[in-house]
């Protein structure tokens, strides 16, 4: 496992030592809670796991992402049917089957992606995703980290 992964799967188990209702607060006016971030990631994760990782060979042309603002829409409605912490335990599973899909292919497999510029690399494709992890986990412990009193 990278230092990244076990890094992603610390902080999300401190997450889940969270009350349910912390995990529900909004992490801002109008923003997404900790469930429905770790959710957001979650149908992310699926997303890449059902329809990228399958089309991947050398040289493929794969689907375009799905348009971003809908398929957000989309995971915080799911996100909000399971309880806080299912969510979270539900996300870690299937991060696990995600990076043992990944193991699978060699990081230099080049590969194209509708509507997005150049080539890429199942190795580009995790570092895209990691940059997406480090943004939600930063902005999910800055919110722990200023409502310890809350």
């Amino acid at each position: 496992m990278h230092r990244h992964d076990e890094w992603v799967n610390d902080e999300i188990k401190k997450l889940c030592r969270l009350l349910e209702q912390r995990l529900e607060t909004p992490l801002q006016k109008g923003k997404w809670s900790i469930k429905q971030t770790v959710g957001h990631m979650y149908y992310w994760d699926q997303y890449i796991l059902k329809e990228i990782i399958p089309s991947i060979t050398n040289g493929a042309t794969i689907q375009a992402f799905p348009d971003h603002d809908l398929f957000n829409e989309k995971a915080t409605e799911k996100s909000n049917r399971y309880a806080a912490k299912e969510m979270l335990q539900t996300f870690l599973k299937q991060r696990r089957q995600l990076l043992a899909a990944y193991e699978k292919y060699p990081e230099t497999i080049e590969f194209t992606i509708e509507h997005e510029q150049g080539t890429m690399t199942t190795k580009a494709l995790r570092t895209k995703f990691e940059e997406h992890d480090l943004q939600h986990i930063k902005e999910m412990s800055s919110f722990v980290d200023n409502t310890k009193g809350d």
